[in-house]
């Protein structure tokens, strides 16, 4: 029954420090990109992001729950791993075709009238790429109850893109939508790795 208590407690505390990592290093981020971006700019970065937040969601929400349910009862399966990043990657391709690619050359640039988010979705797909194993890797961990692993990779993704742009600002470097997208492809490809890192045994 101790080792319950340890494990719960030890549990909930990496998931709730993963909870508040995302929210404080994203409300950080918020505070230093609302000083250094025009009105107009971060409107365009906030419908950019928000955008995209959404399709990771969907994407991310439609492998999660099977991957971890079926690892539980058999953890040693190989095929669950497989199956999963299969239909991750199958995902990501008809989500890239149906969704991106018309915000980026319909939406974004004629309904919403901001030329600039067609590269900024652009940009974005081959970090949704590089998000499908970030995501694998993770639903593993979490499926082993490795929840402070899990942690370790949220931090991998939010920190390099916040300590990349105080550094830009640092050196009295204002960064454009542009670096700030390819900023956020560097940490998903940081985290990426890094993920396989923790994951890889």
């Amino acid at each position: 029954m101790g080792l319950d208590r340890k494990f719960i407690f030890k549990a909930g505390s990496y998931s709730s420090l993963e909870l508040i990592t995302n929210q404080g290093l994203g409300v950080v981020t918020f505070f230093i990109l609302v000083r250094i971006l025009t009105k107009e700019d971060f409107g365009q970065w906030a419908l950019f992001l928000s955008s995209i937040t959404m399709i990771e969601m969907g994407r991310v929400g439609f492998v999660k729950n099977a991957l971890i349910k079926h690892m539980g009862l058999e953890p040693n399966n190989q095929k669950y791993r497989s199956t999963s990043l299969l239909i991750g990657l199958l995902v990501f391709v008809l989500s890239t075709l149906l969704v991106q690619l018309p915000l980026a050359y319909f939406v974004g640039p004629i309904l919403w009238n901001a030329p600039i988010l067609k590269d900024l979705f652009l940009i974005n797909i081959p970090a949704s790429f590089f998000l499908i194993f970030y995501s694998h890797y993770k639903n593993i961990q979490q499926a082993k109850f490795n929840f402070k692993d899990s942690w370790l990779c949220a931090l991998s993704r939010r920190l390099p893109m916040l300590i990349a742009i105080l550094c830009l600002v640092g050196l009295g470097l204002k960064p454009n939508l542009i670096d700030l997208a390819y900023l956020q492809l560097g940490s998903v490809f940081i985290a990426t790795i890094f993920s396989y890192y923790l994951v890889r045994k």
